[in-house]
């Protein structure tokens, strides 16, 4: 289980994330949580990182060190010394689908979900790129925040794992609503949706600071936080956050967990 959330600004690429790494019974019962899980990731020394939601791990693999073993075939995707977002996606997407696949053999339509946003900056662009695969749902990578029409950047947020909080809070609703209504009213789901559009929080993106990005990323997952720690049932979402900023040459820790004693 998780909370991961990515930012794009004028100024550069927000990621943050929980650390709860859940351990579970086939049958959905929570059998134990841990809480220093790394579900956000540099690829190799690249302005390049990956937030990762639904299972932690393959087998007895974190995702963590999966991505690590990537990383040491960087050499064969990096062409003449320049690198493409959409290319290392791509080459992930693969590495883990086939661990994937292998590990979940047989298992019919019980196979869990595994997500992951591959996010950064390729070689001179000014502006990132962001990538998202869900497996085994998606079949290859699918790009968030285009530019727009007139080709102007695509600025906003962006939300994965357990997200109910924060659309219930941004959004007014919750995400069942529109469903329940469709089921129990008979009222058009889709009308349903027009209408509460109408009390969803403005927020503009276009122009906000870094360091407001920064905020906004935690704001969001200290929220998420707040609901698993209070609200009834297991704490499927906690532990340190960690942030990281994303800008054309560089990626910077903001909040980064540590081993201790």
């Amino acid at each position: 289980m998780s909370i991961c959330i990515s930012v794009k600004v004028g100024e550069g690429l927000v990621l943050g994330a929980d650390s709860v790494v859940v351990i579970s019974h086939p049958d959905g019962r929570v059998l134990n949580t841990y809480g220093y899980a790394q579900k956000l990731s540099r690829i190799g020394e690249l302005p390049i990182g990956t937030l990762n939601w639904g299972i932690s791990g393959i087998g007895a693999r974190s995702i963590q060190s999966l991505v690590s073993e990537f990383e040491r075939n960087l050499d064969d995707i990096i062409v003449n010394g320049e690198h493409h977002v959409e290319a290392i996606a791509e080459h992930l997407y693969a590495f883990l689908l086939e661990r994937y696949n292998r590990q979940f053999e047989g298992s019919g339509s019980h196979r869990p979900l595994l997500g992951m946003q591959v996010a950064g900056y390729s070689s001179d662009a000014f502006f990132p790129d962001q990538f998202v695969f869900q497996i085994p749902h998606d079949t290859s990578i699918v790009r968030i925040r285009r530019n727009r029409p007139d080709g102007s950047p695509d600025f906003g947020a962006d939300w994965y794992g357990q997200t109910d909080a924060i659309i219930r809070m941004y959004k007014a609703y919750d995400p069942n609503f529109p469903a329940l209504m469709a089921g129990e009213a008979n009222i058009d789901e889709s009308a349903v949706r027009n209408i509460l559009q109408r009390f969803e929080y403005p927020v503009i993106f276009d122009g906000m600071p870094l360091q407001d990005a920064i905020d906004f990323v935690l704001w969001l997952i200290n929220l998420v936080i707040g609901r698993f720690r209070f609200v009834l049932g297991a704490p499927t979402c906690g532990g340190d956050v960690d942030v990281a900023v994303i800008r054309p040459d560089e990626f910077c820790w903001v909040r980064r967990k540590s081993w201790h004693a």
